[in-house]
């Protein structure tokens, strides 16, 4: 039991205690209301922090699969540029010269002389 000197009346030391009573509820609402808005900062910061993380992946993976393009785009380039070679080195080696050449006009008619005669 708290023991109070004398220095209220009874009615006083009630209105004392309720206006105290209301002090501390009103300090409490106040802090509860801070804590919240603490608390919403932190989870918007936590949101945020969440949405620079997700992009930064989403960035990493944008560069990943150009870089794959990239390298797919001139391993088909390179593939094409073989072919072609390819082919067109084939063609060239089966090639039959037609005319220009001096020695294939010489070796044509050697040999192969046929004298045709008409008979009426």
């Amino acid at each position: 039991m708290v023991v109070c000197p004398k220095i209220f009346s009874n009615k006083e030391f009630k209105l004392l205690r309720s206006l105290n009573a209301e002090r501390v509820n009103a300090l409490t609402e106040i802090d509860v209301k801070y804590q919240t808005l603490e608390k919403e900062e932190e989870i918007k910061d936590l949101q945020q922090k969440g949405k620079i993380v997700s992009l930064e992946m989403e960035t990493q993976k944008l560069k990943i699969i150009h870089k794959n393009r990239l390298i797919i785009s001139f391993s088909l380039l390179l593939v094409a540029m073989v072919s072609i070679a390819y082919f067109w080195r084939s063609k060239q080696n089966f090639k039959i010269p037609i005319g220009n050449d001096k020695n294939h006009q010489r070796n044509r008619g050697a040999g192969t002389a046929v004298n045709f005669k008409v008979y009426s």
